[in-house]
Protein backbone atom coordinates (compact mmCIF):
# COMPACT_ATOMS: atom_id res chain seq x y z
CA UNK A 1 0.00 0.00 0.00
CA UNK A 2 1.38 3.62 -0.59
CA UNK A 3 2.59 5.84 1.85
CA UNK A 4 -0.34 7.78 3.82
CA UNK A 5 -0.98 11.20 2.69
CA UNK A 6 -2.98 14.00 4.13
CA UNK A 7 -6.31 15.18 3.17
CA UNK A 8 -6.32 18.27 2.03
CA UNK A 9 -9.24 20.70 2.19
CA UNK A 10 -9.91 22.81 -0.91
CA UNK A 11 -12.13 25.58 -0.77
CA UNK A 12 -13.57 24.14 -3.93
CA UNK A 13 -13.24 20.46 -5.84
CA UNK A 14 -12.46 20.88 -9.58
CA UNK A 15 -14.77 19.25 -12.05
CA UNK A 16 -14.85 15.64 -12.40
CA UNK A 17 -12.89 13.87 -15.24
CA UNK A 18 -12.93 10.47 -16.62
CA UNK A 19 -10.80 8.43 -14.22
CA UNK A 20 -12.46 5.41 -13.86
CA UNK A 21 -13.52 6.22 -10.24
CA UNK A 22 -16.45 7.93 -9.17
CA UNK A 23 -16.96 10.75 -6.45
CA UNK A 24 -16.94 9.56 -3.03
CA UNK A 25 -18.14 10.51 0.01
CA UNK A 26 -16.27 9.02 3.29
CA UNK A 27 -18.45 9.49 6.91
CA UNK A 28 -15.05 10.08 9.04
CA UNK A 29 -15.39 8.98 12.78
CA UNK A 30 -12.52 10.58 14.43
CA UNK A 31 -11.94 12.95 11.78
CA UNK A 32 -15.95 14.27 12.69
CA UNK A 33 -16.78 14.71 9.24
CA UNK A 34 -17.70 13.72 5.78
CA UNK A 35 -14.90 13.73 3.02
CA UNK A 36 -15.83 13.89 -0.24
CA UNK A 37 -12.87 12.70 -2.72
CA UNK A 38 -12.95 13.84 -6.64
CA UNK A 39 -9.63 12.43 -8.66
CA UNK A 40 -9.23 14.44 -11.21
CA UNK A 41 -6.41 14.34 -14.34
CA UNK A 42 -4.87 11.66 -11.75
CA UNK A 43 -4.38 13.81 -9.12
CA UNK A 44 -6.94 13.33 -5.50
CA UNK A 45 -8.83 16.05 -4.09
CA UNK A 46 -10.83 15.99 -1.03
CA UNK A 47 -12.72 18.67 1.29
CA UNK A 48 -14.17 17.82 4.44
CA UNK A 49 -17.05 18.98 5.80
CA UNK A 50 -17.16 19.32 9.29
CA UNK A 51 -20.01 17.12 11.81
CA UNK A 52 -21.81 18.12 14.51
CA UNK A 53 -20.98 14.52 16.59
CA UNK A 54 -18.96 11.28 14.73
CA UNK A 55 -19.88 10.29 11.56
CA UNK A 56 -20.98 6.33 10.99
CA UNK A 57 -22.15 5.57 7.48
CA UNK A 58 -23.49 7.52 4.65
CA UNK A 59 -26.49 7.17 1.82
CA UNK A 60 -26.55 9.54 -1.52
CA UNK A 61 -29.99 9.81 -3.28
CA UNK A 62 -29.99 12.30 -5.81
CA UNK A 63 -28.04 15.68 -4.86
CA UNK A 64 -28.28 14.79 -1.17
CA UNK A 65 -26.08 13.24 1.22
CA UNK A 66 -27.00 11.34 4.26
CA UNK A 67 -25.40 10.35 7.13
CA UNK A 68 -25.76 9.58 10.57
CA UNK A 69 -23.82 10.21 13.98
CA UNK A 70 -23.18 8.98 17.30
CA UNK A 71 -21.47 10.43 20.08
CA UNK A 72 -22.33 7.48 23.27
CA UNK A 73 -24.84 5.00 23.48
CA UNK A 74 -27.02 7.05 25.31
CA UNK A 75 -29.60 8.13 23.27
CA UNK A 76 -27.77 11.27 21.22
CA UNK A 77 -27.28 10.03 17.90
CA UNK A 78 -28.30 12.05 14.46
CA UNK A 79 -29.34 11.56 10.99
CA UNK A 80 -27.90 14.65 9.26
CA UNK A 81 -28.13 15.88 5.39
CA UNK A 82 -26.18 17.69 3.43
CA UNK A 83 -25.87 19.17 -0.69
CA UNK A 84 -23.80 16.45 -2.19
CA UNK A 85 -22.00 19.19 -4.24
CA UNK A 86 -21.11 20.53 -0.46
CA UNK A 87 -22.11 23.16 1.85
CA UNK A 88 -23.76 22.98 5.11
CA UNK A 89 -25.26 19.91 7.19
CA UNK A 90 -28.62 20.41 8.62
CA UNK A 91 -30.06 18.22 11.07
CA UNK A 92 -32.99 15.65 10.32
CA UNK A 93 -33.12 13.96 13.48
CA UNK A 94 -32.03 13.69 16.63
CA UNK A 95 -32.26 11.36 19.91
CA UNK A 96 -31.76 8.45 17.76
CA UNK A 97 -29.68 5.62 19.53
CA UNK A 98 -26.41 4.01 17.50
CA UNK A 99 -27.84 4.92 14.48
CA UNK A 100 -25.23 2.81 12.68
CA UNK A 101 -26.66 2.30 8.84
CA UNK A 102 -28.82 4.61 6.58
CA UNK A 103 -30.14 3.63 3.47
CA UNK A 104 -31.91 6.24 0.74
CA UNK A 105 -34.31 6.29 -1.75
CA UNK A 106 -36.39 8.07 -3.72
CA UNK A 107 -39.04 7.22 -1.36
CA UNK A 108 -37.83 7.79 2.06
CA UNK A 109 -34.57 7.38 4.44
CA UNK A 110 -33.83 4.27 6.53
CA UNK A 111 -31.89 4.11 9.26
CA UNK A 112 -30.92 1.27 11.35
CA UNK A 113 -29.60 1.51 14.99
CA UNK A 114 -27.39 -1.31 16.78
CA UNK A 115 -30.22 -1.75 19.70
CA UNK A 116 -32.60 -3.17 16.94
CA UNK A 117 -34.89 -0.07 15.60
CA UNK A 118 -35.53 0.83 12.25
CA UNK A 119 -36.48 4.68 12.06
CA UNK A 120 -38.20 5.35 8.39
CA UNK A 121 -38.16 9.37 7.41
CA UNK A 122 -40.80 9.56 4.25
CA UNK A 123 -39.56 12.50 2.14
CA UNK A 124 -43.69 13.71 2.31
CA UNK A 125 -44.90 12.58 5.11
CA UNK A 126 -44.14 12.28 9.08
CA UNK A 127 -40.96 10.13 10.04
CA UNK A 128 -42.03 6.59 11.88
CA UNK A 129 -40.00 3.65 13.48
CA UNK A 130 -40.43 -0.29 13.98
CA UNK A 131 -38.96 -2.18 16.58
CA UNK A 132 -37.27 -4.89 14.52
CA UNK A 133 -35.40 -6.37 18.05
CA UNK A 134 -37.21 -9.76 18.39
CA UNK A 135 -35.97 -10.55 14.59
CA UNK A 136 -32.67 -9.07 14.40
CA UNK A 137 -29.98 -8.93 17.55
CA UNK A 138 -27.90 -6.31 16.52
CA UNK A 139 -28.61 -4.58 13.31
CA UNK A 140 -25.47 -2.64 11.84
CA UNK A 141 -24.81 -2.18 7.95
CA UNK A 142 -28.27 -1.88 5.19
CA UNK A 143 -28.59 -1.61 1.68
CA UNK A 144 -31.01 -0.82 -0.77
CA UNK A 145 -31.57 -2.55 -3.79
CA UNK A 146 -34.64 -2.71 -6.19
CA UNK A 147 -37.24 -2.20 -3.23
CA UNK A 148 -35.77 -4.49 -0.92
CA UNK A 149 -33.70 -3.15 2.12
CA UNK A 150 -31.17 -5.54 3.88
CA UNK A 151 -30.00 -5.58 7.01
CA UNK A 152 -26.57 -7.31 8.56
CA UNK A 153 -26.74 -8.01 11.78
CA UNK A 154 -23.49 -8.01 13.57
CA UNK A 155 -23.94 -9.82 16.54
CA UNK A 156 -25.63 -13.20 15.14
CA UNK A 157 -23.10 -12.57 12.20
CA UNK A 158 -26.67 -12.90 9.69
CA UNK A 159 -28.60 -10.95 6.89
CA UNK A 160 -32.38 -10.19 6.46
CA UNK A 161 -34.17 -9.05 4.36
CA UNK A 162 -37.90 -6.74 4.16
CA UNK A 163 -39.80 -5.67 0.96
CA UNK A 164 -40.12 -1.48 1.94
CA UNK A 165 -43.68 -1.37 0.54
CA UNK A 166 -44.43 -2.77 4.13
CA UNK A 167 -43.49 0.11 5.89
CA UNK A 168 -46.42 1.77 5.57
CA UNK A 169 -46.26 3.76 8.68
CA UNK A 170 -46.36 3.49 12.94
CA UNK A 171 -47.52 -0.66 13.64
CA UNK A 172 -46.64 -1.86 10.29
CA UNK A 173 -45.07 -5.29 10.65
CA UNK A 174 -42.94 -6.24 7.50
CA UNK A 175 -42.58 -9.82 6.65
CA UNK A 176 -38.88 -10.23 7.65
CA UNK A 177 -36.58 -13.27 5.51
CA UNK A 178 -33.60 -14.59 6.44
CA UNK A 179 -30.72 -14.18 3.57
CA UNK A 180 -27.54 -15.49 5.31
CA UNK A 181 -28.37 -17.73 8.67
CA UNK A 182 -27.11 -16.83 11.68
CA UNK A 183 -23.52 -17.60 12.40
CA UNK A 184 -23.02 -17.58 8.24
CA UNK A 185 -20.67 -14.45 9.13
CA UNK A 186 -18.07 -12.94 11.48
CA UNK A 187 -18.48 -9.41 12.87
CA UNK A 188 -19.81 -8.58 9.54
CA UNK A 189 -20.00 -4.87 8.91
CA UNK A 190 -21.32 -2.68 6.06
CA UNK A 191 -23.56 -4.20 2.77
CA UNK A 192 -23.91 -3.06 -0.90
CA UNK A 193 -26.09 -5.21 -3.21
CA UNK A 194 -26.30 -4.96 -7.12
CA UNK A 195 -25.69 -7.49 -10.20
CA UNK A 196 -27.13 -9.98 -8.42
CA UNK A 197 -25.69 -10.34 -5.46
CA UNK A 198 -24.62 -8.84 -1.85
CA UNK A 199 -21.19 -7.83 -0.80
CA UNK A 200 -20.53 -7.76 3.25
CA UNK A 201 -17.36 -6.26 5.00
CA UNK A 202 -16.46 -8.59 7.51
CA UNK A 203 -14.19 -7.92 10.34
CA UNK A 204 -12.85 -10.97 11.09
CA UNK A 205 -12.11 -12.62 14.67
CA UNK A 206 -8.81 -9.93 15.44
CA UNK A 207 -7.71 -6.92 14.20
CA UNK A 208 -5.04 -6.07 11.48
CA UNK A 209 -5.12 -7.95 7.96
CA UNK A 210 -8.21 -10.62 9.14
CA UNK A 211 -10.93 -8.82 7.19
CA UNK A 212 -12.38 -10.21 4.14
CA UNK A 213 -15.13 -9.09 1.82
CA UNK A 214 -17.46 -11.83 1.06
CA UNK A 215 -20.05 -12.10 -1.66
CA UNK A 216 -23.69 -13.76 -1.79
CA UNK A 217 -25.06 -15.12 -4.97
CA UNK A 218 -29.18 -14.00 -4.73
CA UNK A 219 -29.62 -16.47 -7.78
CA UNK A 220 -29.28 -19.35 -5.49
CA UNK A 221 -31.96 -21.04 -3.31
CA UNK A 222 -29.62 -21.17 0.19
CA UNK A 223 -27.34 -17.97 -0.18
CA UNK A 224 -23.79 -18.80 0.98
CA UNK A 225 -21.07 -16.20 1.87
CA UNK A 226 -18.11 -16.68 0.03
CA UNK A 227 -15.00 -15.00 0.43
CA UNK A 228 -14.46 -12.42 -2.39
CA UNK A 229 -11.15 -10.35 -1.07
CA UNK A 230 -9.45 -11.58 1.82
CA UNK A 231 -6.37 -9.84 4.04
CA UNK A 232 -7.90 -6.40 4.67
CA UNK A 233 -7.62 -4.32 7.28
CA UNK A 234 -10.26 -4.06 8.64
CA UNK A 235 -13.07 -3.16 6.49
CA UNK A 236 -16.23 -1.21 7.63
CA UNK A 237 -17.46 0.54 4.61
CA UNK A 238 -18.59 -0.46 1.34
CA UNK A 239 -20.21 0.29 -2.02
CA UNK A 240 -20.83 -0.63 -5.54
CA UNK A 241 -20.21 1.36 -8.49
CA UNK A 242 -19.42 0.29 -12.19
CA UNK A 243 -17.95 -2.87 -11.52
CA UNK A 244 -15.70 -1.98 -8.79
CA UNK A 245 -16.49 -2.27 -5.31
CA UNK A 246 -14.98 0.60 -3.14
CA UNK A 247 -14.42 0.03 0.63
CA UNK A 248 -13.08 1.65 3.90
CA UNK A 249 -10.52 0.21 6.25
CA UNK A 250 -10.58 1.52 9.84
CA UNK A 251 -6.80 0.18 10.22
CA UNK A 252 -5.49 0.93 6.84
CA UNK A 253 -6.76 4.68 6.71
CA UNK A 254 -7.90 4.38 3.54
CA UNK A 255 -10.66 3.77 0.85
CA UNK A 256 -9.57 1.03 -1.29
CA UNK A 257 -10.89 -0.30 -4.79
CA UNK A 258 -11.79 -3.60 -5.86
CA UNK A 259 -12.81 -5.48 -8.80
CA UNK A 260 -15.76 -7.82 -8.14
CA UNK A 261 -14.73 -10.79 -9.86
CA UNK A 262 -12.24 -11.12 -7.12
CA UNK A 263 -8.88 -10.74 -9.53
CA UNK A 264 -8.32 -7.23 -9.41
CA UNK A 265 -5.53 -6.03 -6.62
CA UNK A 266 -6.99 -4.07 -3.89
CA UNK A 267 -5.90 -0.62 -4.45
CA UNK A 268 -5.54 2.58 -2.33
CA UNK A 269 -7.53 5.67 -3.90
CA UNK A 270 -7.90 7.86 -0.88
CA UNK A 271 -5.37 7.74 1.61
CA UNK A 272 -4.64 9.89 5.05
CA UNK A 273 -7.94 9.49 6.63
CA UNK A 274 -8.33 8.99 10.58
CA UNK A 275 -11.00 6.90 10.98
CA UNK A 276 -13.18 5.87 7.64
CA UNK A 277 -16.05 4.15 8.68
CA UNK A 278 -19.32 4.39 5.97
CA UNK A 279 -19.08 5.48 2.67
CA UNK A 280 -21.58 6.46 -0.16
CA UNK A 281 -21.29 7.13 -3.94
Amino acid sequence: MSPLSPVTTPATLPSAARTGHPEIHVADFTGAGIITARITDGTLHTARTPASGQPLSAAAVGDDLYFTTWSSPLGDGTLQKMPRSGGSTEAVATGLRCPVGVAADDHAVYVATFYGMLHVFPHTSEPFRINLAERLTSPNGVALHDGTLYLVDWDAGSVAALDTSGLTGPGAAPAIRTVVRPGGLTQPGHIAAGDGALYVTQAGGARGLDGTIERIDLGTESPRPETLVDRLPYPTGIALHDGTLYTSTVDGRCVLAIGIDGTAQAKPVITGLETPWGLAI
